[in-house]
């Protein structure tokens, strides 16, 4: 957990990546008793006054934190319910990452996306048979969130995304880890999504990010 400024300026300067950055920070009882009442602000903007001169900040808001334990894999449907026919699973490749960074909804550039799946970190991609395009995908961010799901248009209200994240918890809960999700509070569809799959909530966090400043 980040809970001080340096704590800050370290996750900063570790998740930067081609002038991206972003700090996490759990919500925790010392905080909630910090924060002002009827505020949803994750980091005090004590903490966040020395970034300012470096750092433009683009949200600073409330998610609420699914979780499923290795030992909750029963509660997710059996890998044979994600086939589609025309459809082909496999992991998210360097070359998509331009495609993915698009679709985050946040400031994301490709770079970010390239890094993340040259650490090994589990990911899964759903391709047209026909001819590869991909058309939905789910990653594993660098603090082992499952995350970045997205099914393009004309895929969508298929199930697809139920099933690319159905892939990638199971593929996380074999490496023994807790899938977790962060969900923004009013992102009522995705909470409904992961609820459905056996998730439970477990916290309220909040998500703190910036982009570097441009030099003039």
């Amino acid at each position: 957990d980040v809970t001080n400024e340096s704590d800050v300026l370290r996750c900063f300067r570790v998740l930067d990546v081609e002038k991206a950055v972003s700090g996490f920070r759990r919500s925790n009882p010392s905080a909630q008793q910090r924060s002002q009442p009827g505020t949803q602000t994750g980091v005090e903007p004590v903490l966040l006054e020395p970034l300012r001169p470096d750092y433009d900040l683009y949200i600073d808001a409330p998610y609420n934190v699914f979780a499923l334990s290795p030992g909750g894999v029963n509660s997710l449907p059996p890998e044979v319910y994600c086939a589609r026919a025309g459809l082909t699973y496999g992991s998210v490749a360097l070359e998509d990452a331009e495609q993915v960074a698009k679709h985050v909804t946040y400031p994301c550039p490709a770079d970010y996306i390239r890094t993340i799946l040259s650490c090994g970190l589990p990911s899964v991609a759903a391709r047209l048979t026909s001819d590869g395009t991909l058309v939905a995908w789910a990653l594993t961010q660098p603090y082992l969130a499952l995350g970045m799901v997205n099914v393009m248009p004309g895929h969508r209200r298929s199930g697809l995304g139920r099933a690319v994240v159905t892939l990638l918890a199971r593929q996380q809960l074999a490496r023994g880890w807790t899938s977790h999700a962060y969900v923004s509070v009013d992102n009522v569809a995705s909470e409904q999504l992961f609820a459905s799959l056996g998730y439970k909530k477990v916290e309220r966090a909040y998500w703190t990010g910036c982009m570097v400043q441009t030099p003039s």
